[in-house]
């Protein structure tokens, strides 16, 4: 088996594989109502390819502060794995990109939601200045998966990989190494799933399958609104505070300064 190369390379994989896909998203394998449906079943779960999600690397002796200080949640307190929600904001406290932030002993790991990466990433390469900081994105390594559904914790449980919550899972899958932590886009308990793009073919054609079925986008949007599940990538395009889409979650307002925390403060 070849390995897949690059994010060229994994759409062609999933186009071989059924997917429908629209922009930089996946919309549906065949039809997205069955793919739903799939989602309410209690013994299967369904696994979404967000290839336009921006994986990225913060590196070097300041990271921890300098994220920190660019994001709305709290990076320093995070233990060695931990992982929490976060939200990039402007200078009117207007949310701009959602993502994971993650705390790795020599980096700290951030998923962009679609489509937030390249204004992360343009953000934080503008604000160093005698930081000892560098950003990588990992775009053309790494693909994300998300695992939805009423059967996705058991699953994960089964496999030995199930990640404690607030925390990460970093081991394999079928040989295969993987990252994987908590990340619910419907009302049921939900995971993000990261492999190298080298390894997705193998991940999509190996035991992890038997209980999973490939689904879109289309998909968890239904479920994603029927749980009123906010989403920063349609509720928050003509701008909006955290507090007027349900985002608080993904805020520290006890924290110190970081870019829209002035109108944070006010605000609470």
């Amino acid at each position: 088996m070849e390995a897949v190369k690059g994010p060229t390379g994994l759409r062609q994989l999933l186009i071989g594989l059924g997917a429908y896909i629209q922009g930089t998203e996946v919309v549906t394998f065949g039809d997205a109502f069955e793919e739903y449906k799939t989602l309410q079943s209690k013994n299967s779960a369904l696994l979404i390819p967000l290839i336009s999600s921006a994986p990225l690397a913060i590196r070097g002796a300041d990271r921890i502060d300098f994220v920190n200080g660019q994001v709305s949640n709290v990076v320093k307190e995070l233990n060695i794995g931990g992982v929490n929600q976060s939200l990039l904001l402007d200078h009117r406290g207007h949310v701009q990109a959602e993502m994971s932030v993650l705390k790795h002993e020599t980096d700290i790991f951030i998923a962009v939601e679609n489509p937030g990466g390249v204004l992360v990433e343009l953000g934080f390469n503008n604000h160093i200045v005698f930081d000892q900081v560098t950003v990588h994105n990992l775009q053309s390594k790494m693909c994300t998966f998300s695992l939805q559904g009423k059967g996705a914790t058991i699953i994960l449980e089964g496999m030995g990989a199930l990640p404690n919550q607030g925390y990460s899972y970093e081991g394999c899958i079928d040989g295969i190494e993987v990252l994987i932590y908590e990340r619910a886009r419907t009302a049921s308990r939900g995971f993000d799933v990261h492999c190298k793009i080298s390894d997705c073919e193998a991940l999509l054609s190996g035991k992890f399958m038997e209980h999973v079925s490939l689904g879109g986008v289309d998909a968890i949007q239904i479920a994603r609104v029927e749980a009123g599940i906010p989403s920063v990538a349609t509720e928050a395009r003509n701008g909006a505070l955290p507090q007027e889409i349900d985002l608080t979650k993904a805020v520290s307002f006890n924290k110190g300064c970081y870019l829209g925390q002035e109108i944070m403060a006010r605000v609470d």
